[in-house]
């Protein structure tokens, strides 16, 4: 059963988000914008009725968030201090103790981005980016303990998708129109290739908005 959720979690990865899974007390986090101007991340309480935006101080969200497995805390990346750069941060359910977890701020063109929970809710996945050279690092879920697992050499799009056991990570790399998939074994941090496939006729992943 677990690896038939794991290729079901596979194909997952190919289709548009609209907004993260429900968290603390149902309420559901999403990529959108208050105003305007920008796109936050932004919180709806499980009555339907109340907006917390998370990133309201910054100059906005860089990608989706990810609840962790008891739904008592929410990571996800923000816009760093230099001009081309993000961090990836922790929060309540309820959007407050929000606390930096990465240090890349002042260097241009390193986003820390697709934050990702592992299922016992100790670690988190996510993707360093030095000019779509990405890798895939893991840390403990306090930030402490950072170290890259894999180096990938190519621009990962979406999600990081954790096996049920976690033991592997999923993800999507793309080249121009061309695009694979990739399992990380998460104890040894050996990439495994998928099949190459065409994707020039496929848009890409959607985030939720107001």
């Amino acid at each position: 059963m677990g690896n038939v959720r794991f290729a079901l979690a596979l194909l997952a990865l190919a289709l548009p988000a609209l907004a993260g899974a429900a968290g603390g007390g149902g309420a559901i986090a999403f990529v959108g914008s208050l105003d305007t101007t920008r796109a936050d991340i932004v919180l709806l309480d499980a009555a339907g009725s109340t907006f917390a935006n998370l990133t309201a101080t910054g100059p906005g969200a860089g990608t989706a968030a990810s609840w962790s497995p008891d739904g008592s805390r929410l990571a996800f990346s923000s816009p760093g201090a230099g001009p081309s750069s993000a961090e990836i941060y922790v929060a309540a359910a309820d959007g407050s103790d929000s606390r930096r977890l990465t240090t890349d701020s002042g260097a241009n063109s390193i986003f820390n981005v697709s934050a990702s929970w592992s299922p016992d809710g100790r670690q988190i996945a996510w993707v360093k980016s030095r000019n779509l050279d990405d890798a895939i690092w893991l840390m403990n879920a306090d930030g402490s303990g950072q170290r890259v697992l894999a180096e990938v050499g190519e621009h990962v799009q979406g999600q990081l998708q954790w096996s049920p056991d976690g033991s592997r990570l999923a993800l999507w790399t793309e080249t121009g129109a061309l695009s694979r998939l990739l399992v990380v074994d998460v104890p040894s941090g050996r990439v495994h290739a998928g099949h190459r496939t065409v994707r020039a006729w496929r848009s890409p992943p959607a985030t939720g908005s107001l």
